[in-house]
């Protein structure tokens, strides 16, 4: 929001508290008091994994564009914090207002909305949580960009530090065990990228992901490729089959959910990325069971594959 926009939204706040929606002109500024009066249906954010772990909590205030249907048009972020900017665009977007009107006719009105993320969520600290959350941002970071020996170099500095959180650390062990996994077979060095899926695995189903969980599904993909890798092939059949079922379950849990216009764009994204995933998964587990000599379940998975393809064009 620009200057200009600052000290006229500073000028409609202070005075428009007791405008009756009718009055309101096009495309107005409103305060938020006024704005959540309309309010119909409320999304909480989704608290970051990584933001739990470093203890970033806080409140974002985002600059929020109220189509005349009521529907969220534009979010964009006032005042945030990087951590937890994207969860609570994410939820805003997902709101709907009882349309404001002028002159009778339905409106465009904007406001600044004050959006928690985490807030009273939030577990007491580790004390090397903070520490935990710097080193894995370093390490996605060197990971994202493909540095190999840099993330070799610098990634371990997180599993390190998740040995001294105890036991009951399970979504640092999880986010620590993903990333240097990552590293290791980018590295080429699937072996040893293994035991570090499983234990993400482990983490995922004794801690806090209940079946079917996309994460999980995600996490036995992980485990399934490395093991191809490594030369497994019984270990990989059995963590891919698994990752077909998570995946499946969660796509069927979706099927037929139709996403409020203001949301169809990141879910379709989303589900374009849960359909890339399964489609990997399909095509490495027909892979393993015909090397398997297993035709029958390798033409079963093929027809599902087949059908997915079909229903992407």
């Amino acid at each position: 929001m620009g200057t200009v926009n600052i000290v006229l939204a500073a000028a409609i706040l202070v005075g428009a508290s007791s405008q009756a929606p009718g009055s309101l002109p096009a495309d107005a500024v409103i305060p938020q008091a006024d704005a959540l009066t309309h309010l119909s249906k409320r999304v909480e954010p989704e608290y970051p994994p990584l933001a739990e772990v470093a203890q970033v909590a806080g409140t974002i205030q985002l600059d929020v564009r109220i189509a005349p249907d009521g529907r969220v048009a534009q979010v964009n972020v006032f005042k945030g914090i990087p951590m937890l900017n994207d969860a609570a665009i994410a939820a805003v977007r997902r709101w709907t207002f009882v349309p404001f009107t002028m002159n009778g006719q339905p409106a465009t009105v904007r406001t600044i909305l004050d959006v928690t993320v985490g807030g009273s969520r939030a577990p007491r600290p580790h004390p090397q949580s903070r520490s935990f959350a710097d080193a894995a941002l370093r390490c996605q970071a060197l990971v994202d960009q493909q540095k190999v020996r840099e993330a070799i170099a610098e990634c371990p500095s997180s599993i390190s530090l998740v040995e001294t959180m105890g036991k009951g650390a399970l979504k640092e062990r999880a986010i620590a065990g993903r990333l240097n996994g990552t590293a290791l077979m980018l590295a080429d060095r699937p072996a040893e990228a293994l035991p570090l899926f499983e234990e993400v695995v482990n983490a995922l189903r004794n801690g806090y992901q209940a079946s079917p969980s996309e994460e999980l599904g995600l996490a036995y993909l992980d485990v399934g490729r490395a093991a191809r890798r490594a030369g497994n092939a019984k270990r990989a059949e059995e963590s891919l089959g698994r990752a077909e079922k998570e995946l499946a379950g969660v796509r069927d849990s979706l099927a037929g959910y139709s996403p409020d216009p203001s949301w169809r764009q990141p879910f379709e994204e989303a589900q374009a990325r849960r359909n890339n995933a399964y489609a990997e998964t399909l095509t490495q587990l027909i892979e393993v069971l015909k090397a398997a000599g297993n035709a029958r379940d390798a033409a079963k998975m093929q027809s599902r594959l087949d059908a997915l393809l079909k229903s992407r064009r």
